[in-house]
């Protein structure tokens, strides 16, 4: 009966996600086990992950393959080379423990044999997995001393393409950095991540990777500092970037503050079908209202109780359009959506923050010489960490009305507003007007007839968003 083999692969480092460098060391290793006239009887492979000591990274096959070879379901393991194998002593260590417990033997194809049963067996894998360990460490010393470097002056440190620039990392590719730049307005002016990553599907725009963009992913690149011409070192902000910048480091800043408030929810659950879902509120008790319905009858239904007033969503969809339409043809409503011009305040909002980000910096220099105690960096770190989330919201403010600006543009915005997607319509409606819906009267409305749907609209309430009723 032939010997029982398991054979693992693996490989560092695979940003294409392509996997033919584990495809060719199981090839090799198959070929090997064909001459030693060994069976295999599974392969495990643990892709694009490392298996140095410096690593944090788990390795799931290779624990599997431990968890098999335990079970008896194997004899023999075979790997292209023993840093394929693994790089960390104390995991040579485990592999020498369970040799002693039975007869597993480790064949490579480009490292030999390994009898971890005898003394010199031992010896020589653990020499080879300490020299291994310490080359890997070499080699993240002079990367980190690189990207350290790198830091330093401004550069890239290296990696994947980000996604708006070439591969030098310096050079901007226009084409998606428009697609950056589109995204930071709509998402200032409350589209969802959801909608804007079904555009960039149906445009056939893809990561760098080769990857279709979900919303969790434009998230991450839309609040990449990088996008403003700022560097990031271990999550924070410390400086200028030497390569150039797709958007302003004010409308960064104001989408990092609007994309973190907790108000806003970038992946709400299930997309949004109805214009007023999430966005009316029940005059009961003040929670937003979804829509429920039976036969092919929606209504809006209060969020927190099914007791609290319902009302049949079309008609009341239609009093609010009604009223969107009356309020974009009266320009003191409509300035409601035009950009804020103070550009002194903003010039003002701007002196103001980087005076606080040096304050932290010299504050953060005092704690590590000792002249505060960790308490007092607490309470000032959370001080001006206050004072610049509030400069933030300002600038978010200015800015959010800059997104509405092709709306403000066209001659008829009532009609803009009515071809424009459920989205947009959503955000204007949401940035106009408070809808609430409150308790109505008993009985059916006069003209009523059997089968027809009804709502109370005298018990809906729509009024312009910060104003009364008479504005």
């Amino acid at each position: 009966m032939s010997d029982r083999a398991v054979i693992y692969t693996r490989i560092s480092n695979d940003p294409e996600g392509r996997e033919l460098g584990v495809q060719r060391q199981e090839d090799d290793c198959r070929a090997l086990a064909d001459r030693l006239g060994m069976t295999v009887v599974r392969v495990f492979t643990d892709n694009d992950v490392s298996a140095s000591t410096i690593s944090k990274k788990s390795r799931p096959q290779y624990a599997a393959m431990l968890a098999a070879l335990d079970a008896g379901e194997a004899d023999v393991i075979i790997a292209y080379s023993n840093s394929r194998l693994t790089r960390r002593p104390a995991e040579w260590i485990g592999l020498i423990e369970r040799a002693n417990a039975g007869k597993l033997r480790i064949q490579t194809v480009a490292s030999g044999s390994h009898d971890l049963t005898t003394a010199d067996g031992r010896a020589v894998a653990l020499t080879i997995a300490a020299w291994d360990a310490a080359e890997a460490e070499r080699t993240s010393e002079r990367a980190r001393r690189a990207k350290a470097q790198a830091a330093t002056e401004g550069l890239w440190r290296g990696g994947r393409r980000p996604f708006g620039y070439d591969s030098d990392g310096m050079t901007i590719r226009e084409d998606e950095a428009t697609l950056i730049r589109q995204a930071t307005r709509d998402v200032l002016a409350g589209r969802s991540l959801r909608t804007i990553a079904k555009e960039w599907a149906g445009a056939g725009v893809l990561g760098t990777s080769g990857a279709n963009h979900e919303a969790t992913r434009i998230r991450r690149i839309l609040l990449r500092p990088r996008n403003a011409g700022l560097l990031e070192a271990r999550g924070e902000v410390v400086g200028k970037a030497a390569w150039p910048a797709i958007v302003t480091e004010d409308e960064w800043r104001a989408l990092v503050a609007a994309m973190n408030n907790p108000a806003r929810k970038s992946t709400p659950g299930p997309e949004r079908r109805w214009l007023g879902s999430g966005i009316y509120k029940c005059g009961e008790c003040g929670a937003t209202v979804y829509v429920s319905g039976s036969r092919g009858r929606p209504y809006y239904t209060c969020s927190a109780s099914k007791g609290h007033p319902m009302r049949h969503q079309p008609t009341v969809d239609m009093a609010v359009i009604a009223v969107i339409h009356e309020y974009l043809n009266d320009p003191r409503i409509v300035d409601r959506l035009r950009p804020i011009e103070a550009e002194s305040e903003s010039a003002d909002d701007r002196s103001r923050a980087e005076q606080l980000r040096a304050r932290l910096a010299v504050v953060e220099s005092d704690y590590y010489d000792g002249n505060l105690t960790g308490r007092q960096l607490r309470e000032a770190t959370e001080r001006i960490a206050g004072e610049l989330t509030k400069i933030a919201d300002r600038e978010a403010a200015r800015l959010s009305g800059s997104a509405f600006a092709d709306l403000l543009s066209v001659p008829d915005p009532a009609a803009f507003f009515d071809a424009s997607t459920l989205d947009r319509r959503r955000a204007i409606v949401d940035t106009l007007l408070e809808v609430t819906i409150h308790r109505g009267r008993r009985g059916r409305p006069p003209g009523w007839r059997p089968g027809e749907p009804y709502a109370d609209l005298e018990s809906v309430q729509i009024r312009p968003r910060g104003g009364t009723d008479d504005e």
